[in-house]
Order: C-alpha cells, then structure tokens, then sequence
C-alpha cells in the first residue's frame, strides 16, 4: 500500500480539489508499482528511510520524492494512457532547474573560503583582480561535473531506486542518469521545502552539503595548502625579491656564475648573478654565494637585490634618476 500524505495541503478539506488531485495521485502510484517488470524499491519504507538519511532531509510530500525518481521511459506503456494528466511526471521537470539550484547552494557554500583564498593569493601577488571569479568558476566546474554527479549518484544507490522498467543501459547510460537523478533530488528538497513553509533555499542547501562532503572538504582543504604555501613563500628571500620588483616594474633575470664544487680555501661552490633593470635605468647586478647549494646562493643573491631595493627606495643611489620611482 503506498503511504498516504499527512497534511497535504495544511488544513484541505477532505472534498477539496487538492484532496482529490492528492487521491488521484496515490491511486497512480499504485498503479506503477503494481508492474513486476519495475525495477524500483523506493515503494519500501526503509528504502525510502535509507535515501533521506543519506541525504539528510525527510520528504513531507513522497510524491515529490517519486517523481525526483521518475523515468519518463514508463509513460511508454499502455497502461500509462489511463493516466494522460502526468504524461510530463518524470525526473526531468525538476532538473531543469535543479541545475541552478545546485550551484547556487554550491557557490554559497564554499564562498567564505574562496574569498579569504583570493584575497590571500592577491596580497601575494599570485593572481589578477578576477581570482575570486576564477576560484569559484574552477570549484563549481569541478563539483558540477558529470563524473562527479555520477559518483555521488551510485553511493545513493539511486540506481536501485528509480523507477523505471527493466533496461539493458551502457555504463555510460548509467552515469548520465544517476548525475540527472542527484540533481533532481536537490529541486525536488527545494520544492518539497517549498510547499512546507520551510526555508527552500536553506533546506537544498543543506542537502547540498551533505552529498558534495568529501569533495567541499577536498577543495577547502587544496584552497588553504594554496594559502599556507603563499604565507611560506612570502617568508623567501626570492619570493619577496620577485614581489618587490614587480611592484617597481624591474626586470630580473637570474644567472648561475659557477658551480665548481671546489672547497679548496674555502672558496664557494656556488655563485649565482642577479641582474636588476628597468627602462634606461642603469643596469644594477648584485651577486651571492654558498657552500651548500645553487638554490642557497640565489636566496643569499635575492637578499642582497632587496637590501639594494632598499636603498634605491631611499635614495641613497641614482639620486639623479629619482623620477624612475615615481
């Protein structure tokens, strides 16, 4: 027996048009679920129970849930001709604006991190003035992918729950499917939601939430890495020296001098040449040496460059080419 709505609509007389339209639509479900050739379990209530724990939400209106389910390949049938008035009742009505639901809630979501991860990245010089754009177009690319919708689809088990007749689909068939079923779920919350004076927005939100888990917290976690490795380069001799001299508008070019390994007296192993220049400002070369390692030389050179930055910003140097640092 298919589990009958509890008021719906609030307070509709037993007479009203919608108590009808609501048994009529009972006696439709019945009807589907009455085909052995269906392969659906969604009608059993711990099914059903099963779906809404995964996503965190409990339908007030099972119907809408079904129709979330529901494959329009069904309406094929000859016994669908008795039931003309939910010819359109299928799980496509819903993804066409589940889409938009989804990143809307998506973007929502994963916003405050994105902010602070563009702001950061702009202080460091790592991106344009569009960052934030480009941050929330690459997530939301990345969370709406089919593959993605797919994924999160077949660990519903939504294969077993819609409602459809029995069908031979490719792999391929398979995923397309479970990516549209996930989004019709997430419209299908919203309108749900809707129709239970619930906040709609908040409720697919949340549903949201719950299903983009690991990848939300896969994302958060790659935008902080991109914010810690941004706070540890500043810390480099080189990483500042690159800053600096773009925000004077010098060229560097970098030029290893040596590398001997010859510890002979003490003389270094390595040498690395930094050339400073800008427009027909004279040419600046500052230079730096290690015992170590190529690397150490050039951050040994990079922090020469800057202590020579800060005496050109100073004036101390090339007093007559001061409108240079206008």
């Amino acid at each position: 027996m298919m589990p009958r709505l509890e008021n719906y609509p609030e307070g509709a007389d037993a007479s009203s048009e919608t108590s009808e339209s609501c048994s009529q639509i009972e006696l439709f479900f019945e009807e589907v679920f009455k085909h052995a050739a269906l392969v659906s379990n969604i009608s059993n209530e711990q099914v059903k129970d099963d779906l809404e724990r995964k996503l965190d939400y409990q339908f007030h209106n099972p119907y809408i849930l079904y129709e979330a389910l529901f494959h329009p390949s069904i309406s094929s049938h000859g016994w669908f001709n008795d039931y003309e008035d939910y010819r359109d009742f299928s799980y496509l009505r819903l993804c066409s604006f589940g889409n938009s639901i989804l990143k809307l809630t998506a973007a929502d979501i994963l916003r405050p991190k994105i902010k602070e991860t563009s702001d950061i990245l702009m202080d460091y010089g790592e991106f344009n003035g569009k960052s934030f754009l480009d941050i929330e177009h690459w997530s939301l690319r990345l969370l709406l992918a089919e593959e993605v919708l797919a994924k999160i689809g077949s660990e519903l088990g939504l294969q077993k729950c819609v409602i459809r007749v029995a069908g031979n689909d490719s792999q391929r068939e398979q995923d397309i499917l479970n990516a549209n079923l996930v989004v019709s779920l997430v419209a299908a919350v919203f309108e749900d939601a809707e129709a239970a004076s619930n906040d709609k927005y908040e409720a697919a939100k949340n549903v949201v939430k719950q299903l983009y888990q690991k990848e939300i917290t896969l994302l958060i976690l790659y935008m902080q890495q991109c914010i810690d490795t941004c706070e540890s380069t500043s810390q480099d001799p080189v990483s500042r020296l690159r800053k600096k001299a773009s925000e004077l508008r010098f060229l560097l070019d970098f030029e290893e001098e040596s590398n001997s390994h010859n510890r002979t007296n003490g003389i270094a192993d390595y040498a690395v040449k930094i050339r400073l220049h800008r427009d027909c400002f004279m040419d600046k070369v500052v230079r730096g040496t290690s015992t170590v390692s190529l690397e150490e030389a050039k951050r040994n050179a990079a922090r020469s460059a800057l202590i020579r930055f800060e005496e050109l910003e100073k004036g101390n140097e090339f007093t007559k080419k001061n409108e240079y640092w206008k």
